[in-house]
């Protein structure tokens, strides 16, 4: 007689408080005294820091490391007084005013909040008085630290930048900002990079008329960061892709914000939300040091409202893809034939997630995009895939999107913020009490029957029962 293994999984609902992302804030509010700094444009009284009127020069690398020293006792504050704070690649009187650097700072109990004294007033602007010359281009301010939170602070320029910001660390949220009229920023008005970054946060900030060409981005993440996400902010008018998530930037969230485009800016409009990979290296001479990018395949997108304008004015309306330019890699094959497509386009919904998995890397049933609204005229209004040769690579028939849509998951998952911060932590904290059978294990056949009890994350208690008898009740598989 045949044994049935059956592992019944309990769940229940967590509060954000509980959950990882929230847990090091969650110690900080539990900690009554806050240390509190001051900073300005330029110093004042005794300009050590101690109040408004002794602010410190907010460049002054002895306040900042005060800072540090601070968060190993307590929490601090450093708030940055009302003012114009002008940044140039160009020195003057001697003094740099190129990009503002904090590196090396943070406590992983201790949160620190980098703030504008008041939710208005507080400006980072590029010099009017500079020339509008690439050349000139910098970044503005770079951060990188652990469980601190960016906030009040508003960034405009007519001038060449690079990046506005640029987020790198742990557990770092940008909230409450606005980039306004920065025609000229050549990547990005915000993002982040590599693979030592995760858990990185934008929300409740305003991004309107960013860029001048299809580089510009207002939030451009690449290269490996895990966990972004991208809550309740508006986002106006884009030269290039509004939310960029490329080469394996995994775990992301985009949820609650509005995307609109005018169809004036630039006269175009652009995509809103794109995960891209630009394969220039060529597989058959690849050269000493070949990057192959690949996607990142964990992506939820809810409650969004994307609005086109209800005019033929030209460029792209999609809301959504994921994109290859240039050559397949080894072990992955992004361009399509035409026989390919149509098994997209026009397959049984199962052939088409295993073709998305094992040609492309792309998971159907871990990306959700439900909940949404768009607006306007002739909006594609779907999850797409988009591949095309470039970089001298050839193509195989087919260079035109493919709606993907019915591959991927579109029931919904999250209706609060709270739920959508907290669902990739709760996902992988699930998916860790799952184990495939080891060799050593004493049972027979390597398929186990799995009964989910309830469909809410995260796994919270597991039954294993044997023929219908009770043999383990736990929080993990032993």
């Amino acid at each position: 007689m045949k044994k049935l293994i059956t592992i019944c999984i309990i769940f229940s609902v967590l509060l954000l408080s509980a959950g990882s992302f929230a847990s090091l804030g969650a110690i900080a509010a539990e900690t009554p005294f806050v240390r509190q700094f001051y900073v300005a444009y330029e110093g004042s009284g005794k300009a050590d820091g101690s109040s408004p009127a002794d602010a410190a020069h907010f460049r002054d690398t002895g306040l900042w490391n005060r800072v540090r020293n601070a968060l190993a006792e307590s929490p601090v504050t450093v708030n940055f007084l009302p003012g114009e704070y002008i940044f140039s690649s160009r020195a003057k009187d001697g003094q740099n005013r190129g990009t503002f650097r904090l590196e090396n700072i943070g406590h992983p109990k201790h949160q620190l909040i980098i703030q504008g004294l008041n939710k208005e007033g507080t400006i980072f602007r590029t010099d009017p008085n500079d020339p509008i010359d690439e050349s000139l281009a910098f970044d503005m301010f770079y951060f990188k630290g652990v469980n601190t939170l960016i906030r009040y602070f508003h960034f405009t320029g007519e001038q060449y930048i690079n990046y506005v910001t640029k987020l790198y660390g742990s557990y770092v949220t940008l909230s409450d900002c606005t980039f306004i009229d920065m025609p000229h920023v050549i990547y990005g008005a915000s993002g982040t990079h590599y693979e030592d970054s995760h858990h990185i946060t934008l929300r409740d900030s305003v991004f309107i008329r960013i860029g001048f060409d299809s580089h510009a981005h207002m939030m451009y993440n690449a290269y490996g960061p895990q966990h972004v996400y991208v809550v309740n902010n508006y986002f106006e008018d884009c030269s290039g892709d509004y939310v960029r998530f490329r080469d394996r930037t995994d775990y992301v969230v985009v949820f609650g914000n509005t995307f609109k485009s005018t169809g004036t800016y630039r006269n175009t409009n652009r995509t809103f939300i794109t995960v891209p990979l630009f394969n220039d290296d060529d597989p058959e001479n690849p050269g000493p040091n070949p990057r192959w990018e690949v996607f990142g395949t964990h992506v939820l997108i809810a409650h969004n409202k994307f609005i086109y304008p209800d005019n033929n004015s030209g460029g792209s309306r999609q809301v959504f893809y994921f994109l290859n330019q240039g050559y397949d890699i080894p072990g992955r094959q992004y361009l399509l034939t035409a026989q390919q497509a149509m098994l997209l386009l026009r397959g049984d919904v199962e052939e088409k997630k295993t073709f998305l998995k094992e040609n492309l890397g792309i998971d159907g049933d871990v990306v959700f995009f439900h909940d949404n609204i768009a607006q306007g005229r002739n909006v594609g209004f779907n999850v797409s895939y988009y591949a095309f040769p470039s970089y001298g690579a050839a193509g195989r028939g087919w260079s035109s999107p493919v709606d993907i849509t019915d591959a991927v998951v579109t029931t919904p998952v999250v209706e609060t913020v709270e739920e959508a911060l907290a669902f990739w932590d709760d996902y992988l904290e699930s998916k860790r009490y799952f184990a495939a059978p080891r060799g050593s294990d004493p049972i027979d056949r390597p398929e186990f029957a799995v009964q989910l009890k309830n469909i809410d994350f995260p796994i919270r208690r597991i039954e294993l029962t044997l023929d219908d008898q009770p043999l383990y009740e736990g929080d993990e598989i032993p």
